[in-house]
């Protein structure tokens, strides 16, 4: 039985809900497919985004030299130093990622291991993946100008400052996107532990846990599309003033 279906069988077994309180293997079950998930998820994440920043080296690197002598040139191999510090630092917080995720024989323990990772990782590795987005948005703006005018324009202030506001908004919706659902993600899991070490009561407990979850990918799918938006009109502001 895959996970999913694992995941599909908790929510509808009504013979557990309709218990006073769920069972510890239940919420053993759900926490275990539920850190598998994470897991995966999160390490799909990281490997992205390694991959997107070694694709951006590439691309800067080719600009450095169709640049040239230009005096763009030196930016481009600054941005390419913070990409390599980033790839180096996404592999860490990959390599950190224990092998069967935090999946262990106690429940509490599973969540002490997510929230431990996530306090000590997750935050510096979702800003540092933010900054492929804010680079994504120079590099494309570059190359744009490149294959449009066979060179970059001279930049006057007001131009240097839209693209300077993008790749600041691009970096800043990205980073905020992110840290949002991974502050929400650890305060869910924090209020799992604390009715499970506490012995509250936890009837409910996995149905508030994926009525959040649902509601927390709405809110930051709302927030991913009003970033894309304002990223669209600057890059187009942009283009207009040229």
């Amino acid at each position: 039985m895959d996970d999913f279906e694992k995941y599909r069988r908790a929510w509808n077994n009504e013979l557990a809900f309709n218990r006073a309180t769920v069972t510890q293997p239940q919420i053993r079950d759900f926490m275990s497919t539920q850190s598998k998930g994470l897991k995966n998820g999160y390490r799909n994440a990281l490997i992205f985004d390694m991959v997107l920043k070694m694709a951006l080296v590439f691309a800067l690197t080719l600009l450095a030299f169709w640049l040239d002598a230009d005096r763009m040139t030196n930016w481009t191999w600054v941005f390419v130093a913070l990409l390599g510090y980033g790839i180096y630092h996404q592999y860490r917080a990959y390599a950190r990622i224990p092998p069967n995720g935090w999946v262990t024989e106690s429940a509490t323990t599973c969540l002490e291991g997510q929230l431990d990772y996530f306090h000590h990782y997750y935050h510096r590795a979702m800003l540092v993946s933010a900054l492929s987005s804010a680079l994504v948005f120079v590099t494309g703006s570059f190359y744009y100008y490149l294959f449009k005018y066979q060179k970059l324009p001279n930049f006057q202030v007001d131009d240097l400052l839209v693209l300077i506001l993008g790749a600041l908004l691009a970096y800043g919706v990205s980073a905020f996107a992110q840290i949002m659902q991974g502050d929400y993600q650890i305060k869910q899991l924090e209020e799992i532990l604390e009715e499970l070490t506490e012995g509250k009561d936890n009837r409910d407990v996995l149905s508030r846990f994926r009525q959040a979850k649902t509601r927390n990918i709405l809110i930051i799918s709302l927030l991913f599309m009003a970033g894309v938006g304002l990223l669209i009109f600057f890059f187009i502001h942009m283009v207009a003033i040229q």
